[in-house]
């Protein structure tokens, strides 16, 4: 936490994403949820956008296969499988 915001440091406490966050959260152990400005989308370490940040909130549903992502207008879905491919 510094003045606020939320990052990520490594084990020498150097940030590996800067604090410039309202929330973090790790997301399926590679990715990072975050929240800025009201919004929540997910990143990778590199800040590398995976879902844009623009959601009102984003759940994974029971079943753990989809993610709703809630918009002003109401909510979509997108298939786990398909928004965090395998790099295999």
């Amino acid at each position: 936490n510094l003045n606020g915001k939320y990052g990520v440091i490594d084990t020498r406490a150097n940030f590996v994403v800067a604090a410039e966050y309202d929330e973090i959260n790790w997301f399926q152990q590679t990715y990072l949820m975050v929240k800025r400005e009201g919004l929540y989308g997910v990143i990778t370490k590199q800040k590398e956008p995976v879902i844009p940040i623009q959601y009102s909130k984003i759940e994974l549903t029971k079943d753990k296969k989809l993610l709703r992502l809630f918009t002003e207008d109401g909510f979509e879905y997108k298939y786990l499988n398909q928004v965090f491919k395998s790099d295999e």
